[in-house]
């Protein structure tokens, strides 16, 4: 009984290690969308200023 006990636990940490690295690569990915967006912006408001 203590020992199945112990495995679940065991298996929960397990499941909050791999929800913390999913999350991880997601907070990632979006950062890497949104700064790109953002640089582009800042590159296309850069180029209109030097154009004219």
């Amino acid at each position: 009984m203590n020992d199945s006990k112990n495995n679940d636990e065991e298996f929960e940490k397990e499941l909050i290690r791999r929800d913390q690295r999913n999350t991880f690569y997601v907070k990632l990915i979006l950062f890497g969308i949104s700064g790109g967006f953002v640089m582009g912006i800042i590159l296309f408001i850069l180029i209109m200023i030097t154009s004219t």
